[in-house]
């Protein structure tokens, strides 16, 4: 299996959403692309978040037979640069350990679930406007836990980094 999970970034209200306010996210190239098979590579093995995540599903799905899940190489989302790495890294392995103990994961649930994740790991704060964009891509307005609109119009955003 092989999956891509986008990057995000707000636009607006980024602190905002965590008390229940506005925000606006969208999508961006940037890419986490995670893979399974028999061996692990491609990963720092002694990535706490990582791990932690990895144990965390373990505990709540079962565990995954001898299948690895790696960070490709192909992976062009960087950690540490605000374009929601750990989010996306959540969205993705909750969603190959759904598909793998069950193939009807919708993205609703995809959702569900690994915002409960980020905030058991992280902290009861996290508004998952992060999550969504993950899940659900494009650019939209967020409140509350919920989708409020939706653009359908692409929007080329210049980000530089200063």
């Amino acid at each position: 299996m092989k999956i891509s999970i986008p990057g995000k970034v707000i636009l607006l209200g980024e602190y905002n959403v965590c008390y229940k306010n506005t925000g606006i996210v969208g999508t961006i190239k940037k890419k986490l692309i995670l893979e399974t098979c028999t061996e692990r590579e491609h990963i720092v093995n002694d990535d706490i978040f990582f791990n932690s995540i990895l144990k965390y599903c373990d505990n709540k799905y079962g565990n995954l037979n001898n299948i690895y899940i790696n960070i490709s190489p192909e992976t062009t989302l960087m950690r540490g640069k605000g374009y929601g790495f750990s989010s996306a890294l959540c969205v993705g392995i909750v969603t190959i350990y759904m598909y793998y103990h069950n193939a009807k994961a919708s993205k609703d649930c995809i959702f569900d679930q690994a915002l409960k994740l980020e905030r058991d790991l992280n902290h009861n704060l996290c508004s998952g406007i992060d999550i969504a964009a993950c899940v659900y891509g494009g650019l939209f307005n967020y409140k509350d836990e919920k989708i409020i609109s939706k653009c359908n119009e692409i929007i080329k955003i210049s980000i530089i980094e200063t």
